[in-house]
């Protein structure tokens, strides 16, 4: 019975992703946009990340180990074809390793490299108006906040994670 509704909720996913960018499209002039809330590390943190960056969100994919790889360096995996280095969001993050990460996300057009984190907890669709300036750099590759609510969200910057990855990481 688990089995089905993960069965279900992997289609339920795929459909609200795909959805996603249609919605992004419909409501580019209003400047609503499509985030990732994702919770990563053994305390789950929770993060939201900007969909537009991402080409892909899966259940983890099977890892190929690389010997002597950086920590941070899961090692590489095939997606849509293509063998794509895969990154513990956690150690790029300077968060405590929890259990086996669940989920991915391929970044880039191209799919440049992946993240690999614990939980995918939903999308969600903001305005603007609810971003704002991260107060100060105290959490490792976020500069803004999503304000859902009364709760701050810490959006991650992709382009910052990328700068982090050693560039001799991030082609196989």
């Amino acid at each position: 019975m688990s089995g089905a509704h993960a069965v279900q909720s992997a289609e339920q996913l795929r459909q609200a992703f795909d959805s996603a960018f249609a919605i992004e499209r419909e409501s580019a002039s209003e400047g609503a946009g499509s985030l990732l809330r994702i919770a990563v590390g053994a305390e789950a943190r929770v993060y939201v990340m900007d969909l537009s960056g991402l080409a892909l969100v899966r259940k983890s994919p099977r890892i190929v180990p690389l010997p002597g790889a950086a920590a941070e360096l899961r090692g590489l995996a095939t997606m849509r074809g293509r063998t794509v280095p895969v990154f513990s969001l956690a150690r790029l993050l300077g968060l405590a390793v929890g259990r086996e990460p669940g989920w991915t996300v391929g970044v880039g057009a191209e799919l440049d490299f992946a993240l690999q984190f614990e939980q995918l907890e939903a999308i969600i669709q903001v305005r603007p108006s609810q971003l704002r300036e991260a107060p100060n750099e105290q959490l490792r590759h976020v500069r803004s906040l999503c304000v859902v609510g009364t709760t701050s969200l810490p959006v991650l910057d992709i382009e910052s994670i990328r700068g982090a990855i050693r560039p001799d990481a991030r082609k196989p």
